[in-house]
């Protein structure tokens, strides 16, 4: 089992007020990975999936808790690796509303 954290800063492409300073943790268990990191909504969270990655791309698909509108919800997001632990990410999201959105951001992991 191996854990890191990360920091990450997002940019959300849709109306709201929303927090955009994300810490977090994460641990691989086997092909699981799990973790915590505190959401959009301002509330923590915690997930469990898995990552597929390529060269200087993946997608991470899974499962997370902590938000308003429901008690878990899937969660799809992709992005680049830049080494060095950074990488910028792109995950499409639903707001409370159910109104679509973007949810841009770039990640440094330590």
């Amino acid at each position: 089992m191996s854990c890191a954290a990360a920091l990450a800063l997002s940019l959300h492409l849709f109306p709201g007020d929303w927090n955009a300073v994300h810490p977090s943790v994460r641990c691989d268990v086997g092909a699981l990975e799990v973790g915590a990191f505190y959401n959009s909504e301002r509330r923590v969270s915690v997930t469990a999936g898995r990552t597929f990655e390529w060269p200087d791309l993946w997608i991470e698909a899974g499962l997370a808790t902590g938000y308003s509108y429901a008690p878990v919800i899937p969660y799809l997001r992709a992005g680049h690796d830049f080494g060095g632990g950074r990488h910028v990410w792109v995950l499409p999201t639903l707001t409370p509303d159910g109104t679509p959105g973007i949810v841009l951001g770039i990640e440094q992991r330590f």
